[in-house]
């Protein structure tokens, strides 16, 4: 046996054993990304920060095993946040089409 070949399987076991995780830390490490530009962005999405923080440590408390991988384990999520932004967005620019 190639002992070189060894960390491929070492490598098969774990991905399989954390990528339940992936949807939750998705969604966590998007948050921290609207946290870091926040400098340039309407003062509210923080509320949409927050949103994808606690869904995402939401999602890694209760969404284990098969039910992490429901389509509604990130879509969700995502959705209600990019909704949320869009809100934010229009309201900073007072209701009116940014381009007109």
């Amino acid at each position: 046996m190639d002992p070189m070949g060894s960390h491929k399987i070492v490598a098969r076991v774990f991905v399989a054993l954390v990528l339940w995780m992936l949807p939750g830390l998705w969604a966590i490490f998007f948050s921290l990304g609207i946290f870091a530009s926040s400098h340039s962005l309407p003062r509210q999405s923080f509320a949409a920060g927050l949103w994808y923080l606690l869904a995402g440590l939401a999602n890694l408390a209760l969404a284990q095993d098969e039910r992490a991988f429901s389509p509604l384990a990130m879509g969700a999520p995502f959705a209600v946040g990019q909704v949320l932004i869009a809100a934010i967005v229009y309201r900073h620019a007072g209701g009116r089409d940014v381009e007109a």
